[in-house]
Formats: C-alpha cells, sequence, structure tokens
C-alpha cells in the first residue's frame, strides 16, 4: 500500500476512504479487529480502492488494526479514531498569504506531494499549551514530515524534525 487518504475519523462517523498502492483490483474485504468499525468496499482497479468505512460511536480514541485482503495476499494497517471532527487541507495553503484558518482544537487531514508545505493559521493566547502530532509515520506512511511553529510575521517559534 502505497497510501490511505483519510488515516481516520471520528467516533460516530462515516467517511469515504481511498488507499493507493498495486494489485488492489480484487479486493475482497477490509476487516477490522473491532466488530464496531465496518468497511465496505465502493470500487477497486489495479492501482486504487475505494471504501466506505464506518466507525460506532463508542469506539475508543487511538489506532485501530485493519487488513485489505485481496487473492493476492493481505495488507495490515491502522486507522486513527479520533476526539476531533477532521478538517480537511484546502490548496493553496503552501505560504503565509494563502495559510489555511482552523479553529483550535482541530484534527487536520491532508495530502502531502512532492516538495509541498502546508500552512495553516490559527489563534492562540500567550502561554498556551498547544500539541501538534504527526500521524503520518505511525499510519504507516512514509512521510518523513517536519513541522514549524511561526508567529503571525513568520518568525519561527519552534520547530521539529
Amino acid at each position: 500500500m502505497r497510501s490511505v487518504f483519510p488515516l481516520g475519523a471520528s467516533a460516530g462517523e462515516t467517511v469515504e476512504v481511498e488507499f493507493l498502492g498495486h494489485n488492489l483490483n480484487d479486493s475482497m474485504e477490509i476487516a477490522f479487529a473491532r466488530k464496531d468499525i465496518r468497511a465496505e468496499v465502493l470500487s477497486s482497479d489495479y492501482f486504487r480502492l475505494k471504501a466506505r468505512i464506518s466507525v460506532g460511536s463508542g469506539v475508543p480514541t487511538g489506532l485501530h488494526d485493519y487488513r485489505v485482503r485481496t487473492s493476492r495476499g493481505t495488507y495490515v494497517g491502522v486507522f486513527h479514531v479520533g476526539s476531533l471532527s477532521a478538517q480537511r487541507e484546502l490548496e493553496p495553503n503552501n505560504d503565509l498569504a494563502h495559510a489555511q484558518k482552523i479553529a483550535l482544537p482541530a484534527m487536520v487531514d491532508g495530502v502531502v506531494e512532492e516538495a509541498d508545505y502546508d500552512v495553516f493559521r490559527f489563534h492562540a493566547e500567550a502561554g498556551q499549551v498547544l500539541v501538534f502530532d504527526l500521524l503520518a509515520r505511525r499510519s504507516g506512511s512514509r512521510l518523513d514530515g517536519t513541522l514549524g511553529v511561526l508567529d503571525e510575521r513568520g518568525n519561527e517559534l519552534d520547530f521539529n524534525d
């Protein structure tokens, strides 16, 4: 599997998820370890699988194992169930002038293309504690992301690689 988008949903939500990879044309099922997370295969071809995933309202937050089963083998992955509704990244948001406004607290779903920057604008109070969590690696992505926090003038306040 090359990519999965979005990587998760909130408890009680139903989302359409796109899996990209190879040999997906005969995808038979997506099975979750939990019975209250259900998946329905909508369509599949060699490179792409589309599914509808429904997360029960009582599913706890965290990473939940699933398996995509095809005639050629099985892919094992994790699906993130969060406590926040997801906000989708909107392009263009590659620089301060086009920063996407988000309201905190937030979970943001996005896709990073080659040489892509995603810039978000939000309000924070002096001394406020914020937690930023890049979920890509734990969900099987090959993304080696970095995170920078800038002030309203673009001065770097913090950076993590």
